[in-house]
């Protein structure tokens, strides 16, 4: 099995780590990001259940879809990264979410929250360059070959 640098930064098990890794702060504490997300799925947020779908959408895409098209495998990637994004960004936009902008003053937070941000850009820009280069080359419906995957 060949392992390569942009294999890792471009896998989706790595991008689903950083989101559930990501450190929020508060004045009582901190806490990561994935004890969020599982504990507000009952009361019904909007980023509880928008980073729990991301989570699905990319552990499925890895699991079901990668070893049958290769289009639709970049596609379910880039939705699944967006919506971890979108769950991420509106927590901290969100009424109340001022309460965690200490997230922003520690050094902790500060660089996972970096990681997590420049990881999910290098995934979807490979995403999208993959699902393009696929699509122009009539190759969409191809299954995807995995051998070089470093992971």
């Amino acid at each position: 099995m060949k392992f390569n640098g942009i294999n890792l930064l471009t896998h989706p098990l790595i991008l689903a780590l950083s989101f559930m890794l990501l450190v929020i702060a508060d004045a009582n504490g901190w806490g990561f990001f994935i004890q969020i997300v599982l504990g507000n799925l009952l009361p019904a947020t909007i980023y509880g259940w928008l980073g729990f779908i991301g989570l699905l959408v990319l552990l499925f895409s890895y699991s079901f879809i990668r070893h049958k098209y290769v289009s639709l495998y970049g596609i379910a990637n880039i939705v699944g990264a967006l919506l971890m994004w979108g769950s991420v960004y509106t927590f901290f936009l969100r009424p109340g979410g001022k309460n965690f902008y200490d997230t922003f003053f520690g050094f902790l937070p500060m660089v996972l929250f970096a990681i997590y941000n420049i990881l999910s850009l290098i995934f979807i820009i490979f995403n999208l360059t993959r699902t393009n280069s696929n699509r122009s080359s009539g190759h969409g419906e191809e299954p995807l070959n995995t051998e070089g995957e470093g992971i």
